[in-house]
């Protein structure tokens, strides 16, 4: 699904990332589908921010719910870079570029500025 996500319609995305958003909401994952969960909800946010989403108002989104959900199941350690993306890709639908430069400068200063080279900017 993940890889394919650029070739549907927004309509449709938006479809599916609702059921699997509910699913998620209701279900009690394990961590490892929960991971399986979340790189999805991931690309999503960034098929969205790449289709300007917000800006075609014609489109309804999950955007913000998907946001709130990583940032909500990823308290765990090994999560950690979940949550960072979903604040990341915050800031960016917000527009808040001195966020996203002190996201990816804190990143960076750690050591894992490879492990952000991809995401969106």
């Amino acid at each position: 699904m993940a890889n394919t996500m650029p070739l549907w319609s927004q309509d449709e995305l938006d479809f599916w990332i609702g059921r699997l958003l509910k699913s998620a909401q209701k279900d009690k994952l394990s961590n490892l589908m929960l991971e399986r969960y979340l790189r999805i909800f991931e690309n999503y946010l960034v098929t969205c921010y790449e289709r300007k989403v917000l800006e075609n108002r014609g489109y309804y989104s999950h955007i913000k719910d998907v946001i709130e959900y990583i940032i909500k199941n990823t308290s765990s350690y090994n999560l950690m870079i979940y949550r960072i993306n979903a604040m990341y890709m915050q800031a960016l639908f917000r527009g808040d570029m001195l966020k996203v430069k002190d996201i990816q400068n804190d990143i960076e200063k750690y050591g894992y500025g490879n492990l952000i080279s991809t995401w969106p900017q």
